[in-house]
């Protein structure tokens, strides 16, 4: 798998969405494209962190999940500058390293919801899916106050 993996459906997904998944073990990326796509969302899958950024200036996902550690930059790094491009886009973090007290003080920092890749990917899809629900409910009342100003 190249450093830019772009796996979507071949035709849109049932359920509009578009999410962007960034691990640098391509692995995992297919894994987790196999999944989302199975639930109806269109994938972006991408195993560097840069190819992702620059991918993301061309269109806007309806969330962004991202290793934690990977070789250019960390998740929550990763996040903070897509979130330049995406201010309203969320993110999740996923990892193996759920005892390590140093990744738990920086997603603190970072205020960023993180699920262990030892739950599974049937959390990942769990919290997606309730991240998501957040975001429409905001956009759809930021739409609402807008229409009324």
């Amino acid at each position: 798998m190249t450093a830019q993996t772009k796996i979507r459906t071949m035709k849109p997904g049932a359920s509009g969405l578009k999410v962007v998944i960034v691990d640098d073990h391509a692995t995992t990326v297919k894994l987790a494209t196999f999944m989302f796509r199975e639930d109806g969302w269109d994938v972006y899958g991408f195993t560097s962190a840069l190819m992702a950024l620059e991918a993301l200036k061309s269109f806007e996902p309806d969330l962004i999940i991202s290793d934690f550690r990977m070789p250019e930059m960390s998740g929550p790094e990763f996040l903070l500058a897509a979130s330049g491009l995406h201010d309203l886009t969320p993110g999740l973090i996923m990892t193996a390293y759920d005892d390590d007290s140093r990744i738990a003080a920086d997603l603190r920092k970072a205020a960023v919801p993180c699920v262990s890749k030892t739950d599974g990917l049937t959390e990942l899809l769990t919290q997606a899916r309730k991240l998501v629900s957040v975001r429409q409910s905001v956009k759809s009342k930021t739409m609402t106050v807008s229409a009324s100003a």
